[in-house]
């Protein structure tokens, strides 16, 4: 019979962590226009100063500046931030701030889509998709005013229209697959799954994929904010009454509901076992997903003036990059990350840890005559 010893640390047992430690500050020269976007090894924050300033995740140094007149929100993904000017949009790359290519579209009506290899946009006359890398268009259709951002999953594009429509495209052809009438303008979709969730009115509805039918609603009775969450289980949303709350996410049935203490001014975020919804707050609170009770908490130097962004970094860390500012006016970034690296929950096939040494047990030698 053979024994084998395993040593484990926190990483083998513990998948995913929220980034609740807090690994540099830094102060910046002036406050930021909107919040901040990530792409490869920098940070890039527009600036009221008509700039876009930009540090190394790696070491916080600063990375370059870029003057642009800058109108909007900025986009990424990839190695692209993609920035929208007062006709043109402009993508620039991540690790050096000069433009890759410039393409006029005119004024936009909702923030910038950009995610694999895909940037879209829209203005009051049209919905047009771009290629990341070159800014060629690949095509333009017209549906009606869009205000809130477009969301893409596998090869469908999901597009809110203001007149309470959410309308199903193909991506790659920009081909209208199916249209549902939600009866309230419609805040951004979360496709996931074979299901799309989103707020209208005071609504929350999940939509199949494949056709678009309602399969089921919830009544909030105020007004929704932001992009849903979603995990294996349930489905998260925000309204203007100040509650997160955690539906089932194929039934609708209501699991819990939490009090976040502040005014909800974007969706939830789902990291491993915590959802949070940041606001203007000196900190973040991370709620459990399966009792909603508070779980964790990011404090921040001062109180956040934009919203943070969470994202996954370099090296699989789960990272989030806040913005604060002091009552003499005093600008800060912030980047927390998580204790371990993220690392996907998946069946555990062999065992985590290093083989120390085997014993092998062996039978008492017999004495004579035995």
């Amino acid at each position: 019979m053979s024994i084998v010893c395993v040593r484990t640390s926190a990483a083998d047992i513990v998948p995913q962590m929220f980034p609740s430690l807090i690994l540099w500050n830094i102060d910046m020269p002036a406050q930021p226009l909107s919040s901040p976007v990530a792409a490869g090894d920098v940070i890039a924050i527009p600036l009221q100063s008509g700039e876009i300033a930009a540090w190394r995740l790696s070491d916080r140094s600063p990375a370059w500046t870029a003057k642009l007149p800058i109108q909007g929100p900025l986009a990424s993904a990839n190695d692209r931030i993609i920035v929208q000017t007062k006709d043109s949009i402009v993508a620039l790359a991540a690790a050096t701030g000069k433009p890759v290519w410039t393409v006029t579209v005119g004024s936009l009506t909702a923030p910038i889509l950009a995610r694999g290899g895909w940037v879209v946009v829209a203005t009051a006359e049209e919905l047009t998709a771009f290629r990341l890398t070159d800014g060629a268009k690949l095509w333009g259709q017209s549906f009606g005013q869009i205000e809130r951002r477009p969301s893409i999953e596998g090869d469908r594009l999901y597009v809110p229209i203001a007149d309470g429509r959410l309308l199903a495209l193909d991506l790659e052809s920009g081909i209208l697959r199916w249209t549902r009438q939600l009866g309230g303008p419609p805040t951004e979709a979360l496709a996931f799954a074979d299901r799309v969730y989103l707020g209208a009115g005071s609504n929350f509805f999940c939509l199949r994929t494949r056709d678009g039918v309602i399969d089921w609603r919830w009544t909030i009775g105020t007004p929704l904010v932001g992009l849903p969450a979603a995990d294996a289980e349930n489905v998260y949303m925000t309204a203007m009454d100040n509650l997160l709350r955690a539906l089932d996410r194929v039934s609708g049935n209501g699991r819990w509901k939490a009090d976040l203490g502040h005014r909800p001014e974007s969706g939830p975020v789902v990291i491993g076992s915590t959802v949070a919804v940041p606001g203007r707050a000196a900190g973040i609170r991370g709620f459990d997903t399966k009792t909603g009770r508070p779980a964790v908490r990011l404090a921040l130097p001062d109180q956040m003036i934009v919203q943070p962004i969470f994202f996954t970094g370099p090296e699989g860390r789960q990272l989030v990059a806040a913005v604060t500012a002091n009552l003499k006016g005093e600008n800060r970034l912030t980047l927390a990350g998580s204790v371990t690296p993220f690392m996907p929950i998946a069946p555990l096939m062999t065992l985590p840890g290093t083989a120390l040494k085997t014993l092998t047990q062996t039978s008492p030698a017999k004495k004579p005559g035995q």
